[in-house]
């Protein structure tokens, strides 16, 4: 057996461990591919996730073939590179880099965005909002209805004095 395949197997266990630990899962890579594969919004606010998520399946592919195929040694073709991100994703879970921490803090930013009050101004620019529109013109309305009643009164008391 080639010593690239045995350094191959081994960062894949490394790395299928630490998913196991972080996912808690039975199934290490397999459970991160599927949870990235059912997380669309991934797909569109993680950079890099669509590459990811296909290395990690081609990489599963080659470790399956080598495990449970027979004779599988000579087709796979593995390479020092392949090693190397292995190691390199091992690394970014472990510094919360990678596309599913990544997914996870843009969600808690969003939620906590979400959840901070903002002024009726950053509402409309952020959110461009209809109803709040609405709600704005109404109470512009209220007020100049207000100040003419309260005119008119003072006008009215002005003339009866």
């Amino acid at each position: 057996m080639d010593n690239t395949i045995l350094q191959f197997l081994e960062a894949y266990k490394k790395l299928d461990i630490l998913c196991k630990q972080t996912l808690s899962s039975n199934i290490g890579i397999s459970t991160y591919i599927v949870q990235m594969q059912t997380n669309i919004q991934g797909h569109l606010t993680v950079p890099g996730w669509n590459d990811d998520f296909k290395y990690l399946k081609k990489l599963r592919r080659m470790r399956n073939c080598l495990v449970h195929e027979p004779d599988s040694y000579n087709n796979v073709h593995l390479t020092q590179n392949d090693i190397i991100w292995l190691e390199h994703f091992y690394s970014r879970i472990m510094e919360q880099t990678d596309p599913l921490s990544l997914l996870y803090q843009d969600s808690i930013q969003k939620e906590h965005y979400q959840s901070v009050p903002h002024s009726t101004a950053d509402s409309h620019e952020l959110e461009g909002n209809e109803s709040d529109t609405k709600q704005f013109v109404k109470s512009i309305f209220v007020a100049l209805f207000l100040a003419l009643f309260i005119i008119a009164i003072f006008l009215i008391l002005l003339y009866l004095y």
